[in-house]
C-alpha cells in the first residue's frame, strides 16, 4: 500500500488520504496524509513529501 501512495505522489501535483490507525479493535484517531510532488527549477518532478495532520 505504501508503494501505491507514493507513486500517486509522483502521478499528481498534490493528494490527501485519510487512514485509521487501530489495532485490533482499539479505537484510535483517522489521520489525514498529506503527499505533494517536488519540483526542480525546470518543472520536472524530482521528489515528494509526505505529513500527516
Amino acid at each position: 500500500m505504501i508503494k501505491r501512495l507514493w507513486q500517486r505522489a509522483f502521478d499528481r501535483e498534490h493528494f490527501v488520504t485519510e487512514m485509521p490507525l487501530n489495532r485490533q479493535g482499539e479505537g484510535l484517531p483517522v489521520y489525514e496524509f498529506h503527499f505533494q510532488c517536488i519540483h526542480g527549477p525546470r518543472g520536472d518532478v524530482i521528489g515528494a513529501a509526505h505529513w500527516r495532520s
